[in-house]
């Protein structure tokens, strides 16, 4: 009996100990770089997070290069802001960095020993905008009702082959209608029956968040509304008539004159 009650107890301690013991191994996982991640694009600054189980640490040191050769070029350095600390966080301003290079990101922590967190690869920095042409015929003039619009809008991105793109034109009425984006030909829109404003606007944005967008507008105005409306009415058809036999009786009168 005393056996198994000390055999119970060693079980019991066993087991305490090792839930003592779990949470700190759990928690042990070394450096390791949070972001930038592995074939991520970034405009503007690169958000940098370590987190690191080094005792005592008192900074990160981030390096980079543009090939798979060892980092050497300063990235950024985050200093110790509390004792214990184990995330280390900072932004990097690469609006300077070249576009559309691949970029390699490794980080070091320094403590009471030196730890490095796994490299970042592939980073790609994109701060340029997406390129966006927008061709309309008519834009900046004022037509008839009835008018065909021809246009086409392309766009192209350096860097990032995937952007998202919207392209429409409001009528007068506010009601947009979404058009065809990158036709080699120009492509016709009829539907200009309202008086006024139709604005044409094709935007791209790509995955970082650069964006452009061209617009043109073209009017639709009451006079030509009316003018269209005027020939198919009886009374000027009376009145053409009128102005033709006026004609031709002077003409008689011309030629028949003694």
């Amino acid at each position: 009996m005393e056996m198994k009650k000390i055999k119970y107890t060693g079980i019991g301690v066993l087991l305490l100990a090792l839930l003592m013991i779990f949470p700190m191994v759990s928690a042990v996982a070394g450096s390791t770089l949070i972001t930038p991640i592995n074939d991520g694009n970034y405009t503007g600054t690169i958000f940098v997070n370590v987190t690191t189980d080094v005792a005592n640490a008192m900074n990160i040191t981030c390096l980079y290069n543009t090939s798979d050769g060892l980092a050497l070029a300063a990235f950024t350095v985050v200093e110790n802001t509390s004792v214990g600390q184990t995330v280390f966080e900072g932004d990097v301003d690469v609006s300077a960095f070249t576009d559309g290079i691949t970029y390699n990101i490794s980080c070091s922590v320094f403590g009471d020993t030196t730890e490095e967190a796994v490299p970042a690869s592939g980073i790609t920095i994109d701060n340029t905008d997406p390129v966006v042409t927008l061709e309309v015929l008519l834009d900046d003039m004022t037509v008839s009702s009835g008018s065909v619009f021809d246009y086409k809008c392309t766009i192209a991105d350096a860097i990032d082959s995937g952007t998202t793109n919207v392209f429409t034109v409001i009528n007068p009425l506010s009601v947009a209608t979404s058009l065809s984006i990158g036709s080699s030909d120009f492509l016709n829109f009829v539907d200009t029956d309202e008086a006024g404003s139709y604005v044409f606007s094709c935007e791209a944005t790509d995955y970082t968040g650069n964006s452009a967008t061209s617009t043109a507008t073209v009017v639709i105005d009451e006079l030509g509304r009316s003018t269209i409306t005027q020939t198919a009415d009886s009374d000027s058809n009376n009145g053409l008539w009128i102005i033709l036999i006026a004609l031709a009786v002077l003409a008689y009168l011309y030629y028949n004159r003694k």
